[in-house]
């Protein structure tokens, strides 16, 4: 049986999998109970762990010194020389929002028109489902090593990301990294993403001179500090609003 017959058989089973995930409300701002995302991330380890992965719940520092949320980290048996594949979703979401705007509870999946509804049902709960269900079906046929890392605080910005991926960099080294969080052109077209934008937060201090000095007598012959960052900040893109800084072209 080839692998489109073998989707088409289980791809009730994988409904179900996005049902139960999304029936947890794992959203991860602070004003939320955070027991539901430990208790998803739980739930999402043992449904690697049903298709033979090891998987641990791993946390790590924010910023601030207090813990991050718990993120799942599950490996396949490993084949020596093989290369490794990093699959990445992330199973926290947002809140449910105006409780009227929703036709159920947010949390309680219905599917209408042949489309799932429930928050999470497509970001990410579907990523991780892509995971389990790509992993269930080519389970007898990997030829590669797979490490899956499913973060729980995506939606509040991954503040301990950069920690995490410095205390368990050996755990999440990997040849490739795939990631189930973006999105298709349309329903039933496919589309494949091969970059994403990234977010720098950055403190720039302009000075033009090394003292005080009077606006009123020196305003005209010195520019001031806040005209020069306003002419730096526009050379950043061009005028057909193209990034213009050399080796981010095209982002």
């Amino acid at each position: 049986m080839n692998i489109k017959q073998r989707l088409e058989d289980q791809f009730d089973q994988f409904v179900r999998e996005l049902e139960d995930i999304i029936r947890i409300p794992s959203v991860s701002s602070a004003s939320f109970d955070q027991s539901e995302v430990e208790r998803c991330a739980k739930h999402v380890a043992s449904r690697f762990e049903s298709l033979g992965l090891e998987a641990q719940i791993l946390r790590a520092p924010r910023p601030d010194g207090t813990d991050g949320a718990p993120a799942v980290v599950a490996k396949t048996p490993r084949i020596e020389g093989a290369p490794t594949v990093l699959l990445y979703a992330h199973h926290d979401v947002q809140p449910g929002g105006d409780p009227d705007k929703w036709t159920g509870s947010p949390f309680e999946p219905q599917i209408r028109d042949g489309r799932l509804y429930g928050r999470g049902s497509s970001d990410d709960g579907a990523g991780i489902v892509v995971h389990l269900g790509s992993l269930s079906l080519l389970s007898d046929q990997l030829p590669v090593n797979v490490t899956v890392y499913i973060e729980g605080e995506e939606e509040v910005g991954s503040p301990s990301f950069e920690n995490f991926l410095t205390k368990y960099h050996k755990q999440l080294e990997a040849d490739y990294i795939i990631v189930t969080d973006s999105d298709n052109w349309k329903p039933g077209k496919p589309a494949l993403t091969s970059s994403l934008r990234g977010v720098i937060d950055a403190t720039v201090t302009v000075r033009m001179t090394d003292h005080a000095m009077h606006s009123g007598m020196w305003g005209g012959p010195v520019l001031d500090s806040i005209t020069a960052a306003s002419h730096l900040i526009s050379t950043f893109h061009n005028d057909a609003g193209e990034v213009a800084i050399a080796g981010l072209g095209g982002s």
